[in-house]
């Protein structure tokens, strides 16, 4: 699918959908619980999808009403000699891989061109889990549990997860060393979803972090109501801003843990938020450029950094490794398209400068590098060019926010899909 998207001014209220990094904590748990949980108001993309495909090969029944999903968890562990399919999800992959790996004593996936070269042994090898590739088929051995773990260079977040939703279904208590100074954002949420569980995992933090879990028992939760999904919803927060105002329907709970700092970036780039029971305003000022690290908020990142293109001045951005290993090399991806479109990017080791203001012509047709936070920039971008752009491969948004052109629409964008 393309895309072409016409220069428009955004206005009208925002509504996040919930957090998709919460929903596939929220569903593994409920895969483990005693008894059926209600997820209410589930954004059903692509990657979720994969989840659900998951936990129902495992024995979960999962069913769909109106705006809740339903799962009534796994009775008896089913033994699974077929690949699982995983599809682009690597959140997927690296978290249930460690527990099925247990449980089955391995576990195969079946995954996409584009998630294998995602994928590192390294990702896996601090928990003694080592895998073999054969075409688009990935088989783990199998997974002997160890009650202490050192981390000492984390390249993804996403296994120490798996690790931290095993723990409790095992027959004794496991500390994982993280040797950082402080708790990365996705690891305080899989803790605070291990919590609505009943599991408490106990933090204890001075050179190093610890995280200590006990044997346990997943309690059942009759109803989860599930975070927004500010890094999703950046894109268009900030296209509206650039229009003058911002207006977002608060209307699940608190931001995602991390991606709430695009509150402190907008901020940072002259802007005003005021926020009541009901929404949040981000009303733009006298805006300026900016100095951030995205070391703990990658995802925001392209649609900052596209923005900042249109700010007066320099602005500067450090904490970019982690951009590299995503659906596509983020940082170059970014870097391409903006330097291709008129923008003044430069890179030198760790630090991206960006010289503003642009005036975006347009009038040009651009890859998405099949990934979805790359279209959500490009989206952006061609809003406030003067000629419209056509986005290739634009169907990326599926993997997380299927949606996402219906609501840009909504809000008064114009975009015709071919």
């Amino acid at each position: 699918m393309q895309t072409t998207i016409y220069p428009s001014k955004l206005s009208g209220t925002i509504i996040p959908h919930a957090s998709k990094s919460m929903i596939h904590r929220v569903l593994l748990c409920s895969a483990f619980a005693k008894s059926k949980t209600i997820i209410i108001k589930p954004l059903l993309s692509d990657d979720i999808k994969r989840t659900i495909s998951i936990i129902t090969t495992l024995g979960a029944k999962v069913s769909i009403k109106e705006t809740v999903l339903e799962v009534t968890p796994i009775q008896t562990f089913k033994h699974v000699n077929e690949a699982l399919e995983c599809g682009d999800s690597a959140t997927t992959l690296r978290m249930f891989a460690p527990i099925i790996a247990y449980f089955n004593k391995g576990a195969t996936f079946r995954i996409s061109d584009q998630l294998k070269r995602r994928i590192k042994k390294s990702d896996f090898k601090f928990i003694g889990l080592d895998y073999e590739v054969q075409g688009n088929l990935i088989t783990f051995s199998e997974l002997i549990p160890k009650s202490y773990y050192v981390v000492d260079k984390m390249h993804t977040t996403q296994v120490v997860s798996g690790l931290l939703f095993l723990a409790p279904l095992l027959n004794k208590s496991v500390t994982i060393e993280i040797k950082v100074s402080s708790l990365d954002p996705y690891l305080i949420l899989t803790s605070e979803v291990l919590k609505i569980f009943g599991v408490e995992v106990e933090i204890n933090q001075s050179s190093t972090i610890r995280l200590t879990i006990n044997p346990t028992n997943l309690e059942a939760r009759s109803e989860v109501l599930l975070r927004n999904d500010y890094s999703n919803a950046a894109g268009l927060m900030l296209t509206a801003m650039l229009s003058g105002e911002a207006i977002i329907k608060d209307h699940l709970s608190l931001p995602l843990l991390g991606d709430e700092a695009i509150f402190n970036i907008v901020k940072l780039m002259g802007c005003e938020v005021k926020t009541n029971d009901e929404e949040i305003v981000i009303i733009q000022k006298s805006l300026k450029p900016i100095t951030f690290d995205f070391s703990e908020n990658p995802d925001l990142a392209p649609v900052v950094i596209a923005t900042s293109t249109l700010l007066p001045g320099e602005s500067i951005f450090t904490g970019l490794s982690r951009l590299v290993d995503k659906e596509s090399n983020r940082l170059v991806a970014t870097m391409q398209i903006l330097t291709n479109l008129g923008a003044k990017v430069s890179l030198s080791n760790d630090t991206l400068k960006v010289q503003g203001p642009t005036q975006y012509e347009g009038g040009r047709t651009i890859s998405s590098y099949h990934d979805h936070r790359i279209v959500f920039m490009i989206t952006l971008i061609a809003s406030i060019a003067e000629n419209p752009i056509t986005i290739l491969n634009s169907e990326a948004i599926n993997k997380s926010y299927p949606t996402f052109f219906n609501d840009f629409a909504l809000l008064g964008g114009k975009y015709q899909n071919e």
